[in-house]
């Protein structure tokens, strides 16, 4: 990484990712679930954890990483 440290990853989607990141250039910083997230739908409150915090140059992404099999209607929200 970039960054000079390792960092973890879950899925094979996330590795891809930080690969990408990495050759992106103007990357500042990753941190891997750097925080939860509570919101209300129109249904209950949810929680969701992102997977990474990645400062750049350019600026600021939050990214959540899943491979498309994973993703559910009501994930697009």
């Amino acid at each position: 990484m970039s960054t000079v440290r390792l960092h973890g990853f879950e899925r094979l989607e996330e590795d891809q990712l930080l690969v990408a990141l990495d050759f992106a250039g103007d990357l500042v910083e990753v941190l891997s679930q750097p925080l939860r997230i509570r919101f209300r739908t129109a249904e209950k409150w949810r929680n969701h954890t992102l997977d990474f915090f990645a400062p750049t140059r350019a600026g600021t992404w939050l990214i959540d990483v899943r491979p498309r099999n994973l993703i559910q209607p009501e994930d697009l929200r």
